[in-house]
């Protein structure tokens, strides 16, 4: 089943927007972003990094999902 419902804004002044997905969408971006602007970090020894994974909620432990072991594997 999934959510079909379109979105909407709302709020005293329709200041907020209500869609579904949105806030794993946000985030995303919000981490993709931080990383590409990050600055000063070009003569450490650190490598930063985000992970972003498919079926956070449903299917985690796929292949491509959170609580698979993708990320370790890669960091090792």
């Amino acid at each position: 089943m999934i959510d079909v419902k379109p979105s909407t804004t709302g709020g005293l002044n329709d200041e907020f927007l209500y869609s579904g997905r949105l806030d794993n969408l946000c985030s995303s971006f919000q981490a993709v972003r931080a990383l590409l602007d990050a600055e000063g970090f070009e003569d450490d020894d650190f490598i930063r990094m985000i992970d972003l994974f498919d079926h956070e909620e449903i299917g985690s432990k796929s292949g491509q999902g959170a609580d698979s072991c993708f990320l370790r594997d890669f960091v090792r």
